[in-house]
């Protein structure tokens, strides 16, 4: 038992061993070899090509000297030598056709007991041999072929893998898992949808309606009585652990329908949620219902964060805090799940849930705004830094669905945890117009004194001053569209067309179209503390890389 506490001790001391790099969700490491000192001479040490298309989200996991990633479309596991890059094996599931509601994404794997464990999209969870990448066992989590998938990292923890499901938006009965590590077995399941799930038909929260026709609602609530059956509620993004008392704190995800609330009387528990289960049994000991009958898609998708937080009578206590899609930071008191703060200011807020009955309405923020990106915390200066999308839609009555429009901003924010105030912001050029909305899923990792941030519009990888936001160190990331056969229409209509726009819009040298969707980490092998951030590829002609991991270090002496 000992000897296992110090083992993990260990890790964390010198690697990334979790999603949120500890059971926490912080993405705050304690490293100081590099920092604001000498972060001037933080220079590439490697990079891996993957060869592969794709928006690249996962989180790199590093145990040892071993670094697991898994890389899109297709959900490929790769073990590279975490100080060099070189490959040590690869392992590619065969993926039975399933039906997509948000992308082919892959958000990474856990590691635990000499087990690598990956989700895959058509909803299986798989638990490769750590050295070798063989398969040690398998098992299926949902029906595929019924809008099941899974696009989050698990978690694996004392003898247990966690996974949720992915697919609100097509239709399915969300819900969270845990499974036997050492033989897929599966433990304990809950349905974060269930029978019951009207609740007490809230028509306000924070001062504000949210146009709900509760007479209406109550006389239909027999005509949709299985409506829950499909009620959506996906589990999608890692939760964090306290691991002293057992607990998990995971994120729930939207309804469904997404807008037609009419077929969904209630207000759909336990959607929208940030949720405690006890992790040994599946028992929900409280749940925050954050939007009430959400007709917004204001899903709680940010992994929620362990800290500290203080209460009302100025006592400091354990909290958790999930930043919404609503563009509030919920910060909740750990043990009864009662709100101790509502912080807003890290992304514009108007006409917050816009009422689709009386015709064409805007509203701010949109589904894909607020914050879907884990969010990182600052222990010293006791901040968080969340970055969003800053973008506004439009609601049309004649379809019932949110059309997003307008000039998409990216926005990083660093926010006192102690008052709500916004020390600083960062607003940064448009990614352009979007119509299909865009969520920033690039979040920020703090660790020597300083914030380090993807920008998402232009593919820079930033080193922030925690106390102004001041850039203090930059890398441009190089990504590319595939070329010759593996190139989609979309891909070669761009292509066709960009030189166009340039010429119509007067511009002498083509602007960077690097996107970064990946979140960065830090870890250390042999004494070195290395920087890692995955930029994608799809968006620049001209080449065959692939998405691509970026890894810095300061140079030798």
């Amino acid at each position: 038992m000992i000897a296992a506490y110090f083992s993990s001790l260990l890790l964390l001391i010198t690697g990334w061993p979790t999603y949120g790099y500890s059971y926490d969700n912080t993405r705050s490491v304690p490293f100081r070899q590099i920092n604001a000192r000498n972060v001037a001479a933080l220079a590439p040490a490697w990079k891996y090509e993957t060869g592969r298309y794709g928006k690249f989200e996962a989180t790199p996991i590093v145990v040892g000297d071993a670094m697991y990633l898994t890389l899109p479309p297709d959900d490929t596991v790769v073990a590279l030598d975490a100080a060099s890059g070189k490959l040590k094996w690869t392992y590619t599931p065969k993926l039975r056709p399933v039906k997509l509601c948000c992308g082919a994404v892959n958000r990474g794997v856990a590691v635990s007991g000499g087990e690598v464990f990956v989700a895959t999209l058509d909803a299986r969870l798989i638990a490769l041999d750590a050295r070798s990448g063989k398969p040690r066992w398998q098992r299926a989590v949902g029906p595929p072929e019924h809008g099941y998938s899974e696009t989050m990292a698990p978690l694996a923890w004392n003898g247990m893998v966690f996974i949720g499901t992915s697919g609100g938006d097509i239709g399915m009965r969300g819900s969270f898992s845990a499974y036997s590590a050492s033989s897929g077995k599966l433990l304990w399941r809950w349905w974060s949808v269930s029978n019951g799930w009207e609740g007490r038909y809230i028509g306000r929260v924070y001062g504000l309606s949210l146009h709900r026709d509760i007479r209406r609602e109550k006389a239909l609530a027999r005509k949709y009585r299985d409506a829950w059956k499909k009620g959506g509620g996906p589990v999608w993004m890692t939760p964090a652990l306290d691991a002293a008392r057992g607990t998990l704190f995971l994120g729930v995800g939207n309804p469904w329908p997404v807008v037609d609330g009419e077929k969904r009387p209630g207000d759909n528990l336990y959607t929208d949620c940030v949720v405690a289960l006890d992790a040994r049994t599946g028992k929900m000991h409280w749940y925050y219902q954050e939007v009430p009958h959400d007709v917004w898609d204001y899903d709680a998708a940010s992994p929620p964060v362990l800290l500290d937080a203080i209460d009302r009578s100025g006592r400091r206590v354990p909290a958790v805090a999930e930043a919404g899609k609503t563009g509030f930071l919920y910060v909740l008191d750990r043990a009864t799940g009662a709100l101790l703060h509502r912080y807003r200011g890290f992304v514009p807020q108007r006409n917050l849930f816009p009422d689709v009955s009386h015709g064409r309405v805007l509203g701010q923020p949109t589904g894909g705004d607020g914050v879907v990106a884990p969010i990182a915390y600052d222990p010293v200066a006791r901040q968080v830094y969340v970055g969003a999308m800053d973008q506004w839609r439009v609601a049309e009555r004649t379809d019932a669905y949110w059309h997003v429009a307008g000039q998409a901003y990216p926005l990083f924010t660093a926010l006192n945890l102690d008052t709500g105030r916004v020390r600083w912001q960062l607003r940064f050029d448009s990614i352009g117009e979007i119509d299909a909305g865009i969520n920033a899923t690039a979040g920020p990792l703090y660790a020597g004194g300083l914030v380090f941030w993807g920008e998402e519009g232009t593919g820079r990888f930033l080193a922030l001053d925690p106390t102004n936001g001041k850039a203090v160190w930059q890398f441009q990331t190089e990504a590319g569209y595939p070329t010759g056969r593996d190139r989609t229409l979309r891909q070669k209509l761009h292509d066709f067309f960009a030189p166009i726009k340039h010429l119509l819009w007067h511009e002498l040298q083509p602007q960077p179209e690097s996107h970064i969707h990946n979140s960065a980490i830090a870890y250390v092998v042999g004494g070195r503390e290395y920087i890692a951030i995955g930029g994608d590829s799809f968006y620049r002609s001209g080449s065959s890389a692939g998405d691509t991991l970026y890894v810095f270090s300061l140079a030798k002496r």
